[in-house]
């Protein structure tokens, strides 16, 4: 799935999400403390792609993809509205690092919070997270495969993940 020149690609945004059908790569780049929340139907072939900012909601004036309940909700009712089941549906989750290590604690913890917010939401919802590359302190993109759940993460260094 590296880099496939047959795949359509949508690049997913913070604070966004994707959904999609088939033949598909979702792109989000650059995820730091950032989590990414890849939900699928492979029965049905589509799935989706949060970029979750933060773990908490915010006001009525916020956008709702910023945060986990809010983003993870709107993307799962897209993918059932789309024909997907919620019985067969699994996630994997990529991101949550601790970006900021040299600043000391101040910056800790968003990250992990982020992470721990996604692993919630999902286990409320019954789905399971079937792999998860989460913390550390360097930057990943994941490339996503709506129709199969194929995933490609890479770090900051280049190393390149298939999970």
């Amino acid at each position: 799935m590296n880099g496939s020149e047959t795949a359509h690609r949508i690049r997913v945004r913070i604070a966004e999400f994707k959904v999609a059908k088939g033949d598909v790569l979702l792109v989000a780049i650059g995820l730091g403390s950032c989590v990414g929340v890849a939900v699928y139907d492979p029965e049905h072939e589509l799935g989706g792609m949060a970029h979750i900012l933060l773990p908490g909601r915010g006001s009525s004036k916020d956008n709702p993809n910023k945060f986990c309940d809010t983003s993870i909700d709107a993307m799962i009712s897209q993918i059932v509205a789309m024909g997907g089941a919620i019985k067969s549906l699994k996630a994997k989750i990529v991101g949550g690092a601790h970006m900021f290590a040299w600043l000391g604690d101040s910056s800790k913890g968003v990250g992990e919070r982020n992470v721990r917010a996604a692993k919630n939401k999902l286990a409320s919802l019954n789905i399971p997270i079937v792999v998860e590359e989460t913390g550390g302190s360097e930057g990943r993109t994941v490339e996503f495969h709506a129709g199969s759940g194929a995933m490609v993460v890479r770090n900051a260094r280049g190393i390149e993940i298939n999970l």
